[in-house]
């Protein structure tokens, strides 16, 4: 349920994302890093964040695999390849 009402959200501000997109991770570098400190967030080396429920992805959005970061770790892309 929590991961729907993300999606909701994220949709409702970004709607050229479509239902059957994805939100692309980016790298955790160190200046997203630093920009999500004050946020209280952190972004681990394998792209996850510090809070249960959450997402982060770049803007202006696109839904491109090449340019996220778990893209070899994807289930949804995993899973659609067969």
């Amino acid at each position: 349920m929590a991961r729907s009402l993300i999606m909701v959200s994220f949709l409702e501000k970004v709607p050229q994302a479509g239902l059957g997109s994805c939100a692309p991770v980016p790298e955790p570098d160190t200046r997203l890093r630093r920009a999500l400190k004050p946020l209280g967030l952190d972004l681990d080396n394998t792209g996850r964040l510090n809070v249960r429920y959450g997402m982060i992805t770049r803007l202006p959005f696109t839904d491109d695999c090449g340019g996220c970061f778990i893209r070899s770790s994807c289930a949804k892309r995993i899973l659609t390849q067969g």
